[in-house]
């Protein structure tokens, strides 16, 4: 399974093959999880694992993000610290773009 770069065309199916090939990747811990709180020294080792297990989820699943988007599209998004920020931001532009598109449809019957 190859995962399409997204082109203004293909949102769901970009969408559900990105969150499956995260999923598959074990990556998906920082679309499902909030961020967890930043350590301190109190922090006990488990928190300190799960700290660094969600960083290099959300490290690598930002960069899978925008290594399979088209150039035009990556720039249109601002930059969001968390991946899931960013799914967020991609998500506002395409269903504002899809509710503008179903009006105009609707308007044309």
């Amino acid at each position: 399974m190859r995962l399409p770069i997204l082109n203004g065309e293909n949102y769901a199916e970009w969408l559900e093959l990105l969150e499956l090939t995260l999923g598959y990747k074990n990556l998906d811990l920082a679309i499902n999880e909030e961020k967890p709180e930043d350590l301190t020294d109190e922090s006990i080792p488990d928190q300190r694992d799960y700290y660094a297990k969600w960083q290099r989820s959300n490290n690598m699943s930002l960069r899978l993000i925008k290594a399979n988007m088209s150039r035009t599209i990556r720039r249109s998004i601002p930059d969001k610290p968390t991946a899931r920020e960013y799914l967020d931001a991609i998500k506002e532009e395409y269903v504002s773009t899809d509710c503008s598109t179903v009006h105009t449809l609707i308007a044309k019957l």
